[in-house]
């Protein structure tokens, strides 16, 4: 880890037994997650490959705050993003 870098999991699906290290995992409310989204420099959207676009509503949160957005090039985002 990058000393003052702190990362933040925030997931309801990811299992916590996989974050290591100086990761915090969150379990966040709405409110809770508007804390993150003003508390963050930057959102990471790791996408799987699927048809209903998962993923968009956490990317236009983070837009609509003014946070710079990550998110891995999979299937049904990237016909949105392209349009």
């Amino acid at each position: 880890m990058m000393e003052g870098v702190e990362i933040k999991v925030a997931s309801r699906t990811f299992p916590v037994s996989k974050i290591a290290g100086s990761i915090t995992p969150v379990h966040a409310t709405y409110s809770e997650m508007v804390e993150l989204y003003h508390w963050s420099d930057v959102v990471v959207v790791p996408l799987i490959l699927n048809l209903h676009v998962s993923g968009i509503t956490v990317i236009l949160e983070a837009v609509t705050f003014g946070k710079p957005v990550i998110a891995t090039s999979t299937g049904g985002v990237n016909g949105i993003l392209r349009s």
